[in-house]
């Protein structure tokens, strides 16, 4: 299997976000990658799969938007 590609979330309140839930609709399992942020600033409604480690990206490619989660600092 090919390595996964980490997509970093970036800016919050950017555009990050909503590039991974469209590249997750859009690219299905044929290029597996996976998000690094958190996966409450996903749109609304986007199926989310978090995982703990790159490795475990091939095995939730059905579930959702794979999510390597973490969480912002408070503001």
């Amino acid at each position: 299997m090919t390595a996964p590609v980490a997509l970093s979330c970036g800016e919050p309140a950017g555009v990050g976000p909503e590039l991974a839930a469209a590249a997750w609709t859009r690219l299905g399992d044929t290029v597996p990658f996976f998000l690094i942020g958190d996966p409450g600033h996903l749109p609304a409604g986007t199926p989310v799969a978090e995982i703990g480690h790159p490795a475990e990206t091939a095995a939730a490619l059905a579930r959702g938007c794979r999510c390597c989660a973490t969480t912002s600092p408070a503001s």
